[in-house]
């Protein structure tokens, strides 16, 4: 009977130490075979753990205490947002999705970066137009033909012709 107990005790102590935070990073780019480095940072003890997640994006931080943390993809400039706040309370799992990052989202009021000014700026208009169409809308739009990719400029500026 006390073996028993102590078998229990033991059991009860190991799932109370236990904590983990575990899940999967997957991105928006979808490269395969990608190997994110991960640092998770205590707030309240500033302790960091770090791990490399499988090459499915699979992570997991364990023996780590309850409490509030903030998990970053270092050395990764390549996304929208690297750092995450994370509350881990026991087994933990948490999924998280990275956008990559897209220079000319920055910009969504029209101004120039060069000139700084919104006259003489269009905008960029994408896709499979008629000729009458453009003649029509010149000097409301800059044509560019079929959009590409999810990254692509949306202003262009007449007078330093950038495209941003």
């Amino acid at each position: 009977m006390k073996k028993i107990q102590n078998l229990i005790l033991f059991f009860i102590f190991t799932l109370i130490k236990s904590q983990s935070l575990n899940g999967f990073i997957k991105d928006s780019i979808n490269i395969e075979n990608r190997v994110f480095n991960l640092k998770l940072k205590n707030i309240e003890t500033e302790k960091e753990y770090f791990y490399d997640t499988e090459i499915d994006g699979k992570y997991e931080f364990q023996n780590i205490k309850n409490g509030n943390y903030i998990l970053s993809i270092i050395y990764n400039n390549n996304y929208s947002n690297n750092q995450f706040k994370v509350n881990v309370n026991g087994i933990t799992t948490q999924n998280f999705y990275l956008t990559k990052y897209c220079r000319f989202s920055e910009n969504k009021d029209g101004i120039c970066p060069i000139c700084k000014s919104k006259q003489n700026v269009l905008p960029i208009f994408y896709g499979l137009t008629t000729r009458k169409f453009m003649k029509k809308n010149k000097s409301k739009y800059h044509f560019r033909g079929c959009e590409i990719s999810s990254c692509d400029p949306k202003w262009y500026c007449k007078n330093d012709k950038l495209e941003f």
